[in-house]
């Protein structure tokens, strides 16, 4: 039973994050937005959504590999933040 559980655990994990970079995905990222959404609205309170996409990676994966191309998307992908208003 623990060995099932964990393999669902790991399914659920690869099921919201980026193989490559364990970056949350869109899917993760719009339930995350939708609480987040919820739990501002039951509080009056206000937001601002910023997004970034990164385009173009593929001269980072063809001139350093895609190792390296994975790395600068980590490193891009811990930048957001949640700061309090």
């Amino acid at each position: 039973m623990t060995r099932l559980r964990n393999e669902l655990d790991q399914e659920r994990l690869l099921a919201r994050t980026d193989p490559l970079t364990s970056i949350a995905n869109i899917r993760s990222f719009r339930a995350e937005l939708e609480r987040s959404i919820e739990r501002l609205s039951r509080y009056g309170r206000h937001f601002t959504l910023i997004s970034i996409d990164l385009d173009n990676f593929k001269p980072i994966n063809h001139d350093y590999g895609h190792a390296e191309g994975g790395q600068s998307a980590q490193r891009c992908g811990g930048y957001p933040q949640v700061w309090p208003s």
